[in-house]
């Protein structure tokens, strides 16, 4: 449950949202897209009440590239295609190219007509989170939401997909939720969550000179590493 939050974010800002697990980063998230409303307080999209934009208009405004990737059991070509079913093949080629995709679905038997399987079982991690990529650019939403992207994959293919993100969703507005700190270090924000609120906010820099969660937690994810 989250409890007196309060917080903007610009067009083009890319902020991120950290904390322990159920302080209540993914809620923030499920509100950002309206899989519920606030039961107190509101909030606003473009400067207008989410309540007064339709679910589909506001949801238009958003991609979504998740650490857990869904895939239907259908083709390559059509778990790019959802995320615009109105443009075409050459606009779908044209995203898996920027992801680094193409190369290998034309090396399949059956290319962008393979089928990726059960949760695209028959493909690798890396190239399920390509393919969320290749969605999201096809989808050319102006908000990207990245609940911890590389989360379920190896390093090498981490360091891949963050360059990736870097360079193709530069003028986006993206919000993070990161469990990874490392992978955060450049936002322009970080919001700090415990107990369903803000405890603290600022800069990786910023944060790191207090004595708070943040440093806490990068400290012993360094140590870790």
């Amino acid at each position: 449950m989250l409890n007196g939050i309060s917080f903007r974010i610009n067009q083009g800002d890319k902020v991120a949202f950290v904390g322990h697990s159920g302080t209540g980063k993914s809620t923030i998230f499920k509100l950002l897209i309206r899989y519920y409303d606030p039961n107190n307080g509101k909030y606003n999209i473009w400067e207008k009440d989410s309540k007064e934009v339709s679910i589909d208009s506001l949801r238009d405004q958003f991609a979504v590239v998740s650490q857990n990737t869904f895939l239907f059991p259908e083709t390559i070509y059509e778990n790019i295609a959802v995320g615009n079913p109105s443009a075409s093949k050459d606009d779908v080629i044209e995203c898996c190219k920027k992801v680094g995709l193409n190369e290998f679905i034309e090396k399949l038997d059956n290319g962008y007509d393979t089928i990726v399987g059960e949760n695209g079982c028959m493909i690798s991690g890396g190239q399920r989170q390509r393919i969320s990529i290749a969605r999201a650019l096809l989808k050319d939403a102006p908000i990207i939401l990245l609940d911890e992207p590389t989360a379920s994959i190896d390093e090498e293919n981490e360091k891949m997909i963050q360059q990736m993100i870097s360079k193709l969703l530069s003028d986006r507005t993206i919000i993070y939720i990161a469990h990874r700190l490392s992978t955060i270090k450049d936002v322009d924000m970080i919001f700090v969550m415990e107990n369903g609120k803000i405890v603290q906010k600022g800069s990786h820099n910023q944060l790191m000179v207090q004595d708070g969660i943040y440093k806490s937690l990068y400290k012993r994810e360094s140590e870790n590493a």
